[in-house]
């Protein structure tokens, strides 16, 4: 819903293949979704996938991976979601 998500910070998800657009909004909000390669709930592949299939669309999608760690924040994935979401806050200043 880009009319009321200005960006989105997803950790450890995925969008369900049913749920997936498949067409891209006038003005796609940006997606940096944060994944542990290791992640045995939600499978890193999924989420890769996800992020694939957006971007493949035109959407500002992207993936930042985080090797051996599984369905957990550790402080670095913390800190990654602290500073893109505030990035994104700033660039998206005024936007819903």
């Amino acid at each position: 819903h880009p009319d009321v998500v200005a960006a989105a910070v997803p950790v450890g998800g995925l969008l369900p293949d049913p749920l997936l657009p498949d067409k891209l909004p006038s003005d796609p909000p940006p997606i940096v979704a944060l994944h542990g390669t290791e992640d045995r709930t939600v499978a890193y592949d999924r989420a890769r996938r996800t992020v694939e299939h957006l971007s493949r669309m035109g959407w500002p999608a992207r993936l930042e991976s985080f090797p051996g760690v599984g369905h957990t924040i550790p402080k670095p994935m913390h800190r990654a979601w602290r500073t893109t979401l505030r990035a994104l806050l700033e660039s998206t200043a005024g936007d819903p």
